[in-house]
């Protein structure tokens, strides 16, 4: 039986580290990077990692770095913040012939919600390049995992709770 986790958050939550530690401590889960590929040109680019993140494993706990949903997020808060962007339509129509994935009952999101957001550069047109935006995207996530996913936690999160999150995939 195929069980599904996908880890969601902002920048420096701690989505990597929980997918690193399941790799060394728990090595029946399988776990999927937050990227495959070596180049991400466009948004094109981003939809196909992520349908290679889903047909990667077909059975047993499998814990994703990312989904769906962060693709589908940050290009409808690009869309918000810059009005010259014309991804989006396209994106949601392939989100919506995938969207079908967060309804199994076999299937949970767990949002990493933190109290600081984290820049890595400065752009006023890029969802993580203001506190801003990061606040706007994070909103954006929060309202299409209860929208879209049927089995969803939106946890407060410190690394100091890595332990929690894991005992909540373990077992």
């Amino acid at each position: 039986m195929k069980k599904i986790y996908f880890l969601e958050g902002m920048p420096k939550i701690g989505k990597t580290t929980i997918i690193n530690k399941l790799k060394n401590e728990y090595p029946s889960i399988n776990v999927v990077d937050e990227l495959l590929f070596d180049e991400y040109k466009d948004q094109e680019s981003f939809m196909k990692n992520d349908i290679q993140k889903l047909n990667m494993y077909n059975e047993g706990i499998i814990v994703v770095d990312r989904g769906l949903i962060s693709t589908l997020s940050y290009n409808e808060t690009k869309m918000k913040i810059d009005n010259k962007f014309r991804e989006y339509s396209k994106v949601l129509d392939w989100f919506n012939k995938y969207k079908y994935i967060y309804e199994s009952d076999n299937v949970k999101t767990i949002y990493l919600k933190g109290n600081n957001f984290q820049l890595r550069y400065h752009d006023e047109l890029d969802p993580y390049g203001t506190y801003e935006n990061q606040k706007l995207l994070e909103e954006t996530t929060i309202k299409n995992i209860k929208k879209y996913c049927k089995n969803y936690a939106i946890r407060n999160y410190s690394y100091n709770q890595i332990d929690e999150v894991i005992y909540e995939i373990v077992n």
